[in-house]
């Protein structure tokens, strides 16, 4: 969702019999949303209206499959819907849980400009969790046959009480829309283009092949998004740049792999642990099938960088590698590049040392 400085909310309106609107907190593509009161049941709510220029019948079945999509997830990482209504010009609305706090892009945007609080607050361990998180809500919506197709920083919502939600479900995909019944809209395939040919998503976080209409419509889509979300959660830079006309930035995402998270340094945070940017590549290779298979992949290769596992152990004793573990030192503590330098070069002699006692 976008900056709801554009919104204006001067005349509060009651919606239905049952909403009163507050506040406005953001605004989409198709929505805006407001920090809403349920007159039924005494609460704060959030509450997404269709905007008053989108009643086109499209704009209307992809606002209603969005109600689809989320009323199926029901996850701690995702915002659950508690009601689906029509305005008195028969515009629908959504009713759902308000999270109080900020977006994700938010917190980028600070940590770009280099707050020092922020990055107190945002070590690259809570980054890691952060991400890890959404990975588990997408895999939980991909295990029921649902993609997001527009994973991106303001569409991740940080609560005051820990949170982490995946909100905006507008642009979901259902692998098998026919199980929707006849209502479904016949854009909700799962693949990366509208039926139109209209890119679906957000250009600066789209996969290539959403790009092209060459999408299987799989969980590649989401594994991409959620790779470049993590790449400028880190680097604060979007994948590819986004200067130039859209046919430049179009052409950089279709033909130029992603720079290394590990290739800048920044003032404020240093540089990406290498182990770190290998993830991020991972998730946002260019071709689909070097890409990982599943959102949970990526969560499980953010926990075992958590809790210092090796990604492979000595084939002949069984064991996890010192190397790994010293590379992962040198990670957290790079000023101890000298020492660490002289360690790698030695643990490898001690386990072999190791191997010719044990044979």
């Amino acid at each position: 969702m976008d900056a709801a400085s554009n919104l204006s909310c001067a005349d509060p309106e009651q919606l239905g019999s049952r909403y009163y609107l507050e506040r406005p907190l953001g605004s989409g593509a198709m929505g805006q949303v407001f920090e809403a009161f349920d007159l039924s049941l005494s609460r704060k709510v959030a509450v997404k209206t269709l905007l008053p220029e989108c009643k086109e019948e499209q704009w209307v079945q992809r606002f209603l499959q969005e109600a689809r999509a989320a009323a199926q997830l029901e996850h701690p990482g995702i915002i659950p819907i508690h009601d689906l209504g029509y305005s008195a010009d028969e515009r629908p609305y959504l009713a759902m849980r308000l999270v109080q706090g900020e977006t994700l892009g938010a917190v980028i945007q600070r940590l770009a400009d280099g707050d020092e609080e922020t990055h107190r607050q945002f070590s690259f361990s809570r980054r890691l969790q952060v991400i890890a998180r959404v990975a588990e809500a997408l895999q939980f919506a991909h295990d029921r046959g649902v993609l997001h197709r527009d994973v991106k920083p303001d569409n991740i919502l940080l609560g005051t009480r820990d949170e982490v939600v995946l909100a905006d479900w507008g642009l979901a995909g259902f692998s098998k829309p026919e199980e929707l019944g006849p209502a479904a809209d016949p854009e909700s395939r799962a693949t990366g283009l509208s039926a139109d040919g209209q890119i679906v998503g957000t250009l600066g976080y789209v996969a290539p092949e959403q790009l092209t209409g060459e999408s299987a419509g799989d969980a590649h889509l989401d594994v991409y998004s959620l790779g470049a979300t993590m790449y400028q959660l880190f680097t604060l830079r979007t994948p590819h740049s986004q200067q130039g006309t859209l046919s430049d930035v179009v052409g950089r995402i279709l033909t130029e792999e992603v720079p290394p998270a590990d290739d800048f340094l920044h003032a404020h945070q240093g540089r990406v642990p290498r182990h770190i940017a290998m993830i991020i590549e991972k998730a946002t290779a260019r071709d689909p099938a070097q890409r990982y298979g599943s959102c949970l992949q990526i969560a499980a290769a953010i926990q075992d960088y958590l809790d210092g596992e090796a990604p492979a152990v000595c084939i002949c004793t069984g064991t996890k590698s010192l190397l790994w573990r010293m590379l992962r030192l040198l990670d957290n503590h790079p000023h101890a590049f000298v020492v660490g330098g002289l360690l790698a070069v030695l643990i490898p002699v001690l386990e072999l040392i190791l191997i010719l006692m044990l044979w």
